[in-house]
């Protein structure tokens, strides 16, 4: 079994999320899927097999446990393809545990249609500070917010991004907490970003799926670029960043199609991906 190891979402040439890509003729067995997915040590790696010239199915393995569906992951899988002249230019369908996704190859980039968020309660902002080891005067004007996404998360704003800078949480008490209101993780977002044509700037903790936290995450942009439109921040893009506070800096870029009443119909999201090397296994 060979893998390929990319990054997603890089900013530039640097940074980025590191995802593994693997390519298999059937998913007949799980235990070697999950045995390399913990192997390579990356948040994500993503199972694919070609039903045709332009149909993948796909799973996606964390460490720990298997995912219904992983942006950054997604994106490399499709870089992958295009790089290595396994599909052509133009639609892809995906099918997912979470799904079937329309997707689309481009010439220097991948981008794939997600099924509008389902924003969810809002969470005692004491709570989830008190996971984070944060002081309640440092939250930010939009509640905690439950948003799913293929991952079911926690959406949680800080004044700025010094305060996300200073971000140390323990990884037992945010499983905890998580635990607590059935989600997978949660994104801490600030709204002064360092460059200007981003939007907000996040940080990502997963430690319930076994990833202590994340450069890059599709699946979350695309659910705070819908809290910000619902709270009224109206983007054509909405650009962000994430990884900074991690050495790996990352852009993550999300449009949303809405109708005339501006309800959400679905996402866009867009990156490209590089590879870094490749893995073989032998079982």
């Amino acid at each position: 079994m060979e893998a390929h190891l990319y990054k997603a979402f890089p900013r530039g040439n640097k940074g980025g999320n590191a995802a593994g890509i693997v390519l298999l003729d059937d998913f007949s067995d799980d235990a070697r899927m999950q045995m390399v997915a913990k192997e390579i040590g990356f948040s994500e790696t993503a199972f694919g097999t070609a039903l045709s010239a332009q149909t993948f199915k796909l799973r996606f393995f964390t460490p720990k446990t298997e995912v219904p569906l992983c942006g950054h992951a997604t994106i490399a899988f499709l870089n992958h393809l295009r790089q290595k002249g396994i599909v052509a230019e133009g639609p892809v369908l995906l099918e997912t545990k979470a799904g079937s996704f329309r997707a689309v190859v481009k010439k220097d980039s991948a981008c794939i249609e997600i099924a509008a968020p389902l924003i969810g309660e809002e969470v005692t902002a004491g709570a989830a500070f008190h996971a984070l080891g944060i002081a309640k005067d440092e939250k930010g004007p939009i509640p905690a917010t439950v948003i799913q996404t293929g991952i079911k998360e926690i959406f949680v704003e800080v004044k700025d991004r010094r305060i996300l800078a200073s971000l140390a949480p323990a990884e037992e008490r945010i499983e905890t907490f998580c635990q607590k209101y059935g989600v997978d993780g949660v994104y801490v977002f600030a709204r002064d970003p360092l460059e200007k044509t981003a939007i907000a700037s996040g940080r990502n903790f997963l430690p319930a799926i076994g990833i202590p936290e994340e450069s890059a995450t599709g699946t979350a942009s695309v659910s705070l670029a819908a809290l910000l439109h619902d709270r009224g921040v109206k983007c054509g893009i909405y650009r962000f960043e994430q990884g900074d506070f991690m050495g790996e800096p990352s852009w993550v870029e999300v449009s949303l199609a809405s109708d005339a009443e501006e309800r959400i119909r679905s996402a866009l999201l867009c990156g490209t991906a590089i590879q870094t090397t490749k893995r073989t296994f032998s079982f």
